[in-house]
């Protein structure tokens, strides 16, 4: 079998698929952007408004309260209900378009499995097969998620808090710029070196299912002549080689996360001593030292999923790799163009 640029032509097939649902794709994404921006970015600024003005209110007894925090309660209230708004119909343009592009592609594979030759069969196992078709499906619903949920949601969490910050603390701002590109670069170029560990681990696991489906679709057989200790040592040296590629994948994971922990902890720290410092030198208040770490934060849990973001995209690649391969495979048997109806006139 060919090997093509496996993960270019996954997405390729990907990408048709979801074309005629492009529009509900677009009111997704715009209505995910929308709901991300006023959760991650507006109601934390609307909070630090509030502590801002809490020393100035507390200072001045008999203030009234509405006065001085109505319009900030105001427009936290909207912005809350604007963010369960947006969820809510995003959740409903996901439905109509993911279901969509799920059927579509179960009948696309379905339907290219049916038009390969005989022979390609009689060296396919049916198991394996199975398993690859619901990968090469499951895998678009887990990169598209990816994309949609952490990635541009990362996006827009990392250019709105750069621009608020860049407001009362460019230093801080342009450190948070740098230290996002360099969590991330680094994340990419790691990810991408474990990647070929997770297809070893993906095509083993493969190999572990069809084992498993095929000897009990032919356990009539294995009764018939004794084979049950053979199959039982044979089905053990690959759940081995399984257990090995999939342990060596996991450890590659674990490092990374390490790497990733430390980039973490020590940028925390230093922001927190400098913006610190900033307050006692009355450069910023209280409320936008709070909104300086709850947007850091809230960058930091996106940050961190980088790391399952692309081990989920690599994953979902290698997981489509084999059945993309096949997908790529031309018919050995073909129709002759304009080939004439066959017409029988007699049954001998």
């Amino acid at each position: 079998m060919s090997r093509p640029k496996t993960p270019s032509k996954t997405i390729k097939l990907y990408w048709q698929a979801l074309r005629p649902y492009r529009g509900w794709v677009w009111m997704h994404l715009v209505l995910v952007a929308a709901a991300v921006a006023l959760q991650s970015i507006a109601v934390p600024y609307l909070l630090s408004e509030g502590l801002g003005e809490l020393p100035g209110f507390l200072a001045k007894p008999g203030a009234d309260f509405w006065a001085a925090f109505g319009t900030i309660i105001t427009l936290y209230l909207l912005a809350q209900a604007g963010v369960w708004l947006f969820w809510r119909i995003s959740g409903i343009a996901l439905v109509k378009m993911q279901i969509g592009v799920v059927r579509d592609l179960e009948q696309s594979v379905f339907n290219h499995l049916t038009t390969l030759s005989y022979r390609f069969f009689t060296g396919s196992f049916s198991g394996a097969l199975v398993t690859q078709a619901n990968r090469f499906v499951s895998s678009f619903e887990r990169l598209y998620d990816s994309l949609a949920f952490d990635i541009l949601s990362l996006a827009i969490r990392i250019s709105f808090s750069f621009l608020i910050i860049f407001m009362f603390a460019p230093l801080v701002a342009w450190g948070l710029l740098a230290f996002c590109a360099l969590y991330i670069v680094s994340a990419v170029i790691l990810f991408k070196k474990k990647m070929p560990a997770s297809a070893r681990s993906a095509a083993a696991h493969t190999k572990v299912t069809a084992r498993l489906a095929d000897n009990l679709t032919n356990v009539s057989a294995i009764k018939y002549f004794a084979r049950e200790r053979d199959e039982i040592r044979a089905y053990g040296d690959i759940t081995t080689h399984h257990y090995l590629a999939a342990r060596r994948d996991w450890i590659l994971q674990e490092l990374i996360h390490a790497w990733q922990a430390i980039l973490m902890i020590g940028f925390e720290s230093l922001v927190f001593v400098f913006s610190l410092k900033l307050v006692a030198d009355r450069q910023i208040d209280l409320g936008q030292l709070v909104l300086i770490q709850a947007l850091i934060w809230s960058i930091f849990g996106n940050l961190w999923n980088v790391g399952r973001v692309a081990r989920n995209i690599e994953r979902s690649l290698a997981d489509a790799a084999e059945m993309t391969q096949i997908l790529m495979l031309e018919p050995e048997v073909k129709d002759p163009p304009h080939a004439p109806a066959t017409t029988i006139t007699k049954g001998h």
